[in-house]
């Protein structure tokens, strides 16, 4: 098969484009593709002999646990819908996030110079403002809520993998240029039921025979999903915290204007499977 143009998958079609050589090789490529090093292609068994910008949407590291097979994915220009038929059977191992400018300037004038440096100031003092008010879109690096609230809704027992658009740089800051690929591991996602989560499924007359009310009643009784998180420049961890996102609000996949970066998780979290077996307790009357 071979790259010849940009894809025209919108969100909600995305496609198995090969199969890889491993979850390692995986990552690799989709370290290199999402810094804009076409040569990733050819590495993944794609020979693109025209110019192909790698850039320009999102792509996948899909892995089948049935065959222990890896799985190149391209998908649309801001995410990838892993819930689509087309992946069906597919574990999200990781994803890059297309192309987007970061303003150094805005950046530099109102935190550290260097990006752990920005990172965590805003961990330690601006932890209770949204992350949609980071000066210069460095909001850009963080997974979205979407992201999070669909490892949660898939109970994905594995950490993923964003890769960015940028490099770090010797200087400390983002680089287009050199340096290695500036990504963010996080998950799993856990949720935080609200307190009165009984007594809302009670009113709501929940039917643990109908998704439909089950979908109903667990949107209604989560606060807030959370998840572990830490950027690293290839291998090399640089912050560690906590991703705090609205479970309803910010949920287009791009701008996350509910979400927090946190430096701690509070207690009481659970897995989708754990908030399940809550509801359901609650229609048994227990």
């Amino acid at each position: 098969m071979e790259q010849t143009d940009v894809p025209t998958a919108v969100d909600g079609a995305p496609r198995i484009v090969t199969r890889l050589r491993g979850v390692a090789h995986g990552h690799a490529v989709l370290s290199r593709l999402a810094v804009g090093d076409r040569g990733a292609l050819s590495d993944a068994g794609l020979p693109s002999r025209r110019p192909y910008d790698t850039q320009r949407h999102a792509w996948g590291l899909g892995h089948d646990r049935a065959n222990e097979a890896s799985y190149l994915v391209s998908g649309g220009p801001h995410r990838i819908d892993w819930s689509h038929p087309a992946l069906r059977g597919l574990e999200p191992l990781g994803h890059t996030r297309p192309r987007h400018r970061i303003d150094p300037g805005e950046v530099r004038r109102d935190l550290a110079p260097t990006l752990a440096g920005a990172l965590s100031e805003w961990l330690v003092q601006m932890a209770g403002v949204p992350l949609g008010f980071m000066p210069g879109d460095l909001w850009y690096l963080f997974p979205s809520n979407a992201d999070l609230g669909a490892a949660y809704a898939e109970n994905h027992q594995e950490p993923e993998t964003l890769y960015t658009p940028f490099r770090l740089g010797q200087d400390g800051w983002l680089s287009a240029a050199a340096g290695p690929t500036v990504n963010v591991q996080y998950g799993p996602v856990l949720a935080r039921p609200r307190d009165d989560a009984a007594d809302i499924a009670r009113r709501l007359a929940l039917d643990p025979r109908d998704e439909a009310s089950m979908q109903r009643a667990e949107e209604a009784c989560l606060l807030y999903l959370w998840a572990p998180i830490t950027f690293r420049a290839g291998e090399v961890p640089l912050v560690s915290g906590v991703l705090q996102v609205d479970p309803v609000r910010g949920s287009d996949g791009r701008a996350p204007q509910f979400a927090w970066f946190r430096p701690q998780s509070p207690n009481g979290l659970r897995s989708r499977a754990q908030v399940r077996m809550l509801l359901a307790n609650v229609c048994a009357g227990r």
